[in-house]
């Protein structure tokens, strides 16, 4: 059983780094060329199924996990949810008060904090069960 849960380990984060290179290479391509509108939805639309593809390989490595494992992601994952929730909530209020710059505080902007988050949630959990 170790070495199925290892391969489903390594293919989700296969997976996982596949959806970043292509997630950067988009935005890095509909930031810096000038695309007609329907061009530049489809290379918007391109991360969309590399992520589907990595959310399925999640998906199956959460369900081999033993029963504290599976706590250890729950945790994070609500962790994750709630601390974004405050940071789209403050930006919103702050947006009420003083106009915030779309180009400092794009919704792109709060994807790599998605991960982060995930990744304090995960870092407390681990250590409350370890």
């Amino acid at each position: 059983m170790y070495g199925k849960t290892r391969l489903r380990r390594n293919q989700t984060l296969a997976t996982a780094l596949l959806w970043g290179a292509v997630y950067t290479i988009c935005l890095l391509i509909i930031k810096r060329v000038d695309l007609p509108v329907k061009t530049g939805i489809g290379i918007a639309l391109v991360p969309v199924l590399f992520f589907l593809i990595f959310l399925v390989f999640l998906i199956r490595e959460v369900a081999s996990m033993d029963e504290l494992q599976r706590k250890i992601q729950t945790e994070a994952v609500v962790t994750a949810f709630l601390l974004g929730l405050l940071l789209l909530m403050t930006l919103g209020m702050l947006d009420r008060v003083v106009t915030l710059d779309r180009n400092d505080w794009g919704y792109l902007d709060l994807v790599p904090f998605m991960g982060l988050f995930y990744a304090i949630g995960w870092w407390i959990a681990r250590r409350k069960y370890s």
